[in-house]
């Protein structure tokens, strides 16, 4: 699917799209290709439903200010991203916030545009259903963009920066690639863990908020120009406290956070669960799991043992309940591992095959015997463990205080 996406991608951005005032239209369809790798009629009818009641922008300006901070309609459904993008940009007392709200979203692109631009598709290799899709999407984008355009027109002239929570998104990816075009320079942040070539490929942000020298070594390797990287710390955790010293609960309780994804990743879970079984036999330990919202508990009937599983943890975690009630987690490929490890609360990886944090293997395990293996290594060597996870939370999750890091580089664009 790689391959394909990188295909359609390229196919797409030599295609002047009617009505679409941006050049690479295909570099702002690359997340939705990389998410969707089949679509079916049923996929494509939802969607159409989807988008015929959108939310609109709220403009809330704070002063006479020459940055905008835009979260896009492309979070609307992610209340935690939403959460701290929202305390990010209070760092600026001066600013202009455009976030998706409760008005109505104007539409200036019909459906009749979705005809046009599927008409220009036609010569492109791909999928009757994810052509179709595709074409809906970008009606979804242009119209969020349209609005935002409009925004940013008006206030063109005072703007030295624009923000926006992920470039990698159409709606963020078309408003970049707009400011970019009229001189406004343009950042974007880091949300999760970014490892993949596309994550650095297709962001056109003059500047990328990265968390750590991890994520920055990795954008190198990319080919990110180095300039291009600002190391501001992680913004996730603001609702989760920077301690000096290790965790340790002593609660007698882990937390298994579970994978979200295909069948592939369902049985990953299973097999994590049952390694979460031996460890808990073994030290008479109990445990609680954490589910993806779109997960299925019956799923793993099979392989919770009773006597020691407590409960499923589903939605949005309180970070700060969870890092005082368990005294470690085991987790798989999730970029929860960063939060946790800011809180110096004991992690455990479970990787298989491919893994994300690939530089980090003190704390990776694949069966119940490497577990047990550096579980008795680290718990019985609190000091070694403390070092660590420290050294660990700084390559990851940046120095010093985030929020001073990041007022640091926005305040280089504030009018004096």
């Amino acid at each position: 699917m790689k391959n394909k996406r990188e295909k359609y991608v390229r196919e797409l951005n030599k295609i002047k799209f009617v009505g679409i005032p941006i050049e690479k239209v295909g570099s702002t369809l690359v997340a939705f290709l990389t998410l969707n790798k089949s679509i079916s009629f049923q996929d494509v009818k939802e969607k159409y439903y989807s988008y015929k009641c959108l939310q609109g922008y709220d403009v809330n300006c704070k002063g006479k200010s020459s940055l905008l901070f835009l979260c896009s309609n492309s979070y609307s459904n992610r209340k935690d991203y939403v959460k701290w993008f929202k305390q990010n940009v209070t760092l600026c007392e001066h600013r202009i916030e455009v976030i998706a709200g409760k008005s109505n979203l104007k539409i200036k692109r019909s459906y009749f545009y979705t005809v046009l631009w599927f008409l220009q598709m036609l010569k492109i290799d791909m999928p009757f259903w994810l052509k179709i899709a595709c074409c809906l999407e970008l009606n979804f984008g242009v119209n969020n963009f349209y609005s935002i355009k409009d925004i940013i027109d008006k206030e063109r002239n005072s703007l030295n920066l624009v923000v926006v929570l992920s470039d990698l998104h159409m709606i963020d990816s078309m408003t970049v690639q707009y400011c970019n075009s009229i001189g406004i320079k343009t950042a974007t942040l880091q949300h999760g863990f970014f490892h993949q070539a596309w994550h650095f490929k297709y962001s056109y942000s003059d500047y990328f908020l990265s968390h750590g020298e991890y994520t920055n070594v990795i954008a190198k390797h990319f080919g990110t120009d180095p300039n291009k990287l600002i190391t501001t710390g992680m913004p996730m955790s603001y609702e989760i406290e920077k301690v000096d010293n290790i965790v340790i609960n002593s609660t007698k309780q882990f937390l298994i956070v579970l994978e979200n994804g295909d069948n592939t990743v369902i049985e990953k879970n299973k097999r994590l669960i049952l390694i979460a079984n031996a460890i808990a036999n073994k030290y008479n330990l109990n445990y609680v799991v954490r589910m993806h919202p779109a997960d299925n508990e019956g799923r793993y009937i099979s392989v919770i043992d009773r006597k020691f599983f407590r409960k499923y943890l589903v939605g949005n975690l309180n970070k700060k309940d969870i890092i005082k009630s368990v005294d470690f987690v085991l987790l798989g490929n999730t970029s929860m591992f960063e939060e946790f490890i800011y809180a110096l609360l004991p992690c455990f990886r479970f990787v298989e095959d491919s893994d994300m944090y690939c530089a980090i293997k003190w704390c990776r395990f694949s069966n119940s015997k490497e577990l047990l293996k550096i579980y008795e290594r680290y718990f019985n060597n609190i000091n070694l463990f403390e070092e660590r996870l420290m050294s660990t939370r700084e390559f990851l999750c940046g120095v010093g205080d985030f929020s001073t890091n990041y007022f640091e580089f926005y305040k280089k664009f504030i009018n004096s």
